[in-house]
Order: structure tokens, then sequence, then C-alpha cells
């Protein structure tokens, strides 16, 4: 009977210390949005995250979002976008167990052009002839 206790004891400790190793989260998910002063997205940027020695790398999609895990701790952010100044934050605090969602504003370069990306603009392209082609003829110059 001593030993179907002690045995029973044993299962229940066990399964406890996994229940608690699973629910233990190591990491945060960071999700982020980059714009413009126009409030338009800015895709194809790198978002460096830097932590002591250790630096971790996203990139922007198509509508400016990126996302990254990051364990918990203070980091400095780089932001780099073409056309973009680049944006330093030297402060962000990681907590474990909870979602961030992040928004920066990125100041264009002096001299460019902010043109906001609004979907996928490739199918209203259309390739169009010019009937002056067609009517000009080429001809020897003497």
């Amino acid at each position: 009977m001593r030993f179907m206790l002690t045995i029973f004891l044993l299962l229940v400790t066990a399964s406890c210390v996994s229940a608690t190793a699973l629910s233990y989260q190591s990491t945060t998910q960071i999700k982020g949005t980059l714009l413009d002063p126009n409030d338009a997205v800015i895709p194809r940027a790198r978002i460096t995250f830097r932590d002591g020695g250790r630096q971790t790398r996203a990139y922007t999609n198509e509508e400016g979002v990126f996302e990254i895990e990051l364990s918990e701790g203070g980091y400095g952010v780089e932001i780099e976008a073409a056309g973009f100044k680049r944006l330093v934050v030297t402060n962000l605090e990681v907590t474990l167990g909870m979602t961030k969602e992040l928004k920066f504003h990125l100041e264009p370069l002096p001299g460019a052009i902010c043109i906001p990306i609004i979907g996928d603009q490739s199918e209203k392209i259309e390739k169009v002839s010019s009937p002056l082609s067609e009517r000009i003829k080429p001809r020897k110059i003497r």
C-alpha cells in the first residue's frame, strides 16, 4: 500500500512539473507597423533589436508590418528604410507573457517624395501603344 502511495505522489508531482514547464513562456511576440508622416505603410524596411551584444532582425512586409519574438529585457531598436531617415529608439522594454503592438513613424530624407502604397497596383497598369509610332516612317538623312 505504501509503495502505491509513493508511485501516486511521484506521478502527481511529475505532472505538475511538466504542466508548469509547458505554461512558462520564454519569449514575447512583438508586432509592429512602420508608417510615413501621411500614415502610409513603409514596406521592405529593416528593424534591428539590440540587447547587449546580441542583435535580432526583422523586416516589414508589403503592408509595412513586422513580427518578431524577443526575450525579456531592454532593447535598442534601429529602423532603416530606403528614402527615410534612420530611427533609433534607445530603450524598448520587453516583458514576458504579453504581446506588444508598436507603431513607428519615419521621416523622409530631404528631397524624398512620399508616395502612399495602397494595395497591389500592378493590375491597374496597362500597356498602351501610341498611334504616332505606327505613322512615322524612318528615313535616311542626306
